[in-house]
């Protein structure tokens, strides 16, 4: 099973913005999702691939592969142990994200994501940070 974290921690601006404008894009009706899938270690051996999952994601805005555990060494390492948990924002039906998963649900968690939740857009903030500088050089020294 997966954690329930922040489901948009993993996620840069660049990804927020990215589903912000795919969200705007598929118009009324359309909800966003935070996807994440930890597969099992040994996913490999029972023919998942886990990575051809979030190629057949409909509306994948985002998407983030970090390490499971830390990498052991070089040595040790196996290329047939699974080490990756996979972060995704996609647009579209609940339905329709959870059935490219269906095969895997214990190691998926699906959540629904207002859209208020992914903060202002990146280009706001650029010129808010502007708007400020602006006023500080027009201070009295």
């Amino acid at each position: 099973a997966v954690g329930a974290e922040d489901p948009l921690a993993p996620f840069t601006a660049a990804d927020r913005d990215a589903a912000r404008e795919a969200l705007a894009k598929a118009g009324p009706g359309a909800g966003l999702l935070a996807v994440r899938h930890a597969p099992r270690p040994d996913c490999f051996f029972t023919g998942d691939d886990p990575l051809r999952l979030f190629r057949d994601l409909p509306g994948l805005a985002a998407l983030r592969v970090v390490p499971a555990r830390p990498w052991p060494e070089r040595d040790a390492l196996d290329a047939y142990d699974c080490n990756m948990v996979f972060h995704a924002l996609a647009v579209g039906a609940e339905a329709a994200v959870r059935a490219v998963f269906r095969l895997v649900p214990d190691q998926v968690l699906v959540v629904p994501v207002p859209p208020g939740a992914l903060g202002p857009a990146a280009a706001d903030g650029a010129a808010a940070v502007l708007e400020e500088q602006v006023r500080l050089l027009e201070l009295p020294p």
